[in-house]
């Protein structure tokens, strides 16, 4: 038997390889320590800031947001220049008081922190080839998730309209999204509940994964 980590990568097994494969969600070590403080005024994004991740759709979604929603970016860059642009377009668009860009390891304590006040969080990879920790984190802390049409294995989680949006890569497109959350906190929560929903759907758990290979 082949397992892989998303329905995307089993599919590129089949049509490289000729490889039939079942995809197995892999979980979170320790779910428990994720929590739900409310909905916030930030839309948070905690990932490795890299071009591949494209938080700089992001900062350029800021431009065009109509609320004061605000936008905390969070991880550590390997490529300088990626963050320094971003800082660039921060400061020539006057959005300093309206963007927190920590570029840092994370550590778990603050990871909890951050996204249990968050009033969505955002994950924008191009073709990730699973649902990425920072979905699976958002579910587990019942926070709707904005990611976008070509973002990958994120969309086998990501439900638009239910427990998201998933949007064009488009920042105006990100920015409206962004503003109906604020505007609605009622929609914000309804959508974090469904996506902690989302996880039994999927069947993200440990028993599911020690059941799969071990029978």
């Amino acid at each position: 038997r082949i397992f892989t980590n998303s329905q995307v990568v089993a599919d590129r097994l089949k049509r490289f390889n000729n490889l039939d494969a079942t995809p197995l969600y892999p979980p979170i070590a320790d779910s428990g320590r994720f929590r739900n403080a409310g909905e916030g005024d930030e839309i948070v994004a905690i990932s490795r800031i890299e071009p591949h991740k494209r938080q700089h759709l992001l900062v350029e979604a800021m431009k065009y947001v109509q609320t004061p929603v605000r936008l905390r970016l969070c991880g550590q860059s390997a490529v300088d220049s990626y963050s320094r642009e971003m800082r660039r377009t921060i400061r020539e668009h006057n959005l300093d008081k309206r963007i927190t860009l920590e570029d840092r390891w994370i550590n778990e304590d603050e990871k909890v922190e951050r996204l249990s006040t968050a009033l969505a969080v955002a994950y924008l990879p191009f073709d990730e080839d699973s649902y990425g920790y920072p979905s699976l984190e958002a579910a587990h802390s019942r926070k709707a998730v904005l990611t976008t049409s070509d973002a990958g294995g994120t969309l086998e989680l990501v439900q638009n309209g239910r427990n998201g949006f998933v949007l064009p890569p488009d920042p105006e497109a990100i920015a409206a999204a962004m503003d109906g959350l604020y505007a609605d906190r009622a929609k914000a929560r309804d959508m974090g509940v469904a996506n902690h929903a989302r996880l039994g759907e999927l069947g993200v758990d440990w028993s599911t994964v020690v059941t799969a290979l071990t029978s």
